[in-house]
């Protein structure tokens, strides 16, 4: 099943941003995302 890219929004903070991904299927493919986006990185989810 295709998943459509998903919508990024830029969370900005005094000191730093985050970036959050708002889509369908997210969790389930989270893992595949995390590697595409920071490749050789360990992460967690929260």
């Amino acid at each position: 099943m295709s998943h459509a890219e998903p919508v990024k929004v830029e969370v900005g903070l005094a000191d730093r941003a985050y970036d959050i991904l708002i889509g369908s299927g997210l969790l389930a493919r989270s893992g595949e995302e995390i590697a595409r986006r920071l490749p050789g990185t360990r992460a967690a989810i929260v």
